[in-house]
């Protein structure tokens, strides 16, 4: 069958041998029921991938359930090795580069054991299932938490790449989000979940205040918050290189977006009562920032990027971003109400309190590691964190938050060989009652802001990768 083949063609055979294999007298009895399942199986999973293709996700559940039935009934009754003289071994011809013409050296294809290839095949299936779920999710929050846990957390065999670009075709494609939405979804999102203000009050908030001499730019914070945003959730479904690739370039784009909101401010009038939705987006913003410059350094960790003589830089780096990020939590829970958005970010602060203890103990401990010399240190520490360094950067009057500073990380060294040849490292690294204590209770904060099924696994989501 070649690419041109009409799916309904090959649906019609399909349905024609499940209809005729079972009373067929060609085919023996021993093999009638098993070829028959084998037969259901690729029926459906030929529905499963044609729906994905025309983005039909209310077909995928009565599928996926049949392909897992067939698939359950195919792995319990496998079948024998064919023999040497059986045409069977010849559908499949490993030794293919003996057939194309090449001046690159192909390697022969080494099949792999066949029930791999079922548990890969059922982790495809899980993947689609969820899909099916977060499709009906128009809350872009819980694609943003469901989208780190994989990034953290991976279950096995469900980080196919046709998997992947299915979820980021799914969450934005021409123009579309979540194969429903305008682009203007994605604002109501951001507002709503992080700062609990409609997006009319947002715009009559601009609309009223402004006293600025030009026109109001809210059409380019709408589209910019659209694009950091979708990008942002859409990230989570790269493979980790490509992911740390965009966090470092998005970084940028973060920032002018909170400089045109500081340039904003300056031109609306005082907020006579209430809070003052600028101040509040600002910060959202920032921490929005913050946790991307946590997820390059962390990522760092992930892809084993970091030397010994870097180690320590990066658990520093990270501790004072997660200072600055706390800060920002702060602000915006003492303003928001009681909602499932307040009790969201409470568990992200008590999740980002216990990450940066443990991030400040494995720098007091890893800090003795380093042999380099402070020159050498200092050109490490430009070459991997140079995307902090941009010349752009200086085209704004707002410095950038959180970008790292050399000299404050070696005094921060200084301090610790001190405390280190005073006897002091235990009580660093176990103060405050004790990290475990800390992360003990966070495992214990019970997340009601999930109930489909990813609450559980996401509160040690980050600890295990450092």
């Amino acid at each position: 069958m070649s690419e041109a083949y009409p799916v309904s063609r090959i649906l019609g055979v399909l349905d024609e041998a499940c209809v005729r294999v079972p009373n067929s007298s060609r085919v023996w009895s021993t093999w009638r029921t098993g070829l028959s399942h084998r037969l259901v199986l690729r029926k459906a999973l030929v529905e499963l991938f044609s729906a994905l293709l025309s983005k039909d996700y209310f077909r995928f559940r009565p599928l996926i359930e049949t392909a897992r039935v067939m698939l359950q009934h195919v792995r319990a009754s496998p079948p024998p090795p064919p023999r040497s003289c059986s045409p069977a071994p010849r559908a499949f011809d490993p030794q293919f580069p003996r057939v194309p013409v090449s001046a690159i050296p192909l390697q022969p294809i080494q099949l792999p054991e066949q029930s791999k290839v079922w548990d890969t095949l059922a982790g495809l299936l899980d993947s689609l299932e969820q899909l099916s779920v977060l499709i009906e999710i128009p809350d872009l929050s819980t694609w943003d938490v469901v989208g780190t846990l994989r990034i953290w957390q991976p279950h096995p065999n469900q980080s196919l790449a046709y998997v992947r670009s299915a979820f980021q075709s799914a969450i934005y494609e021409n123009g579309i989000i979540l194969n429903k939405y305008l682009q203007k979804h994605a604002v109501d999102c951001f507002l709503m979940e992080a700062l609990q203000i409609p997006y009319d009050s947002f715009i009559s908030s601009f609309q009223t205040r402004w006293v600025g001499p030009d026109s109001l730019p809210l059409r380019h914070i709408e589209r910019t918050i659209t694009e950091l945003l979708v990008g942002r959730i859409k990230s989570h479904w790269y493979n980790p290189p490509r992911r740390r690739r965009y966090c470092m370039k998005s970084l940028f784009d973060w920032h002018e977006l909170y400089a045109t909101l500081t340039d904003v401010q300056k031109h609306l009038a005082p907020v006579q009562s209430g809070t003052d939705v600028v101040t509040r987006l600002r910060s959202v913003v920032l921490m929005r920032r913050l946790e991307t410059i946590s997820d390059i350094v962390l990522s760092g960790f992930q892809l084993s990027l970091y030397s010994v003589n870097e180690r320590p830089l990066a658990y520093w780096y990270l501790a004072r971003v997660l200072e600055q990020h706390l800060t920002c939590l702060d602000e915006i829970i003492e303003v928001l109400p009681n909602s499932m958005s307040r009790f969201e970010f409470q568990f992200r602060a008590r999740y980002l309190t216990a990450l940066q203890a443990l991030s400040l103990a494995l720098f007091a401990v890893t800090v003795k590691t380093m042999g380099s010399s402070w020159e050498r240190l200092r050109l490490n520490f430009l070459r991997r964190y140079k995307w902090a360094f941009m010349h752009e950067y200086e085209d704004f009057d707002v410095p950038p938050a959180g970008h790292a500073n050399f000299l404050a990380f070696t005094m921060s060294c200084s301090v610790i060989l001190q405390a280190c040849s005073a006897d002091q490292a235990v009580p660093i690294i176990y103060q405050n009652d004790s990290l475990r204590g800390r992360i003990r209770r966070l495992a214990e904060w019970q997340d009601h802001g999930l109930q489909i099924g990813w609450s559980s696994c996401r509160k040690w989501r980050r600890c295990v990768e450092i």
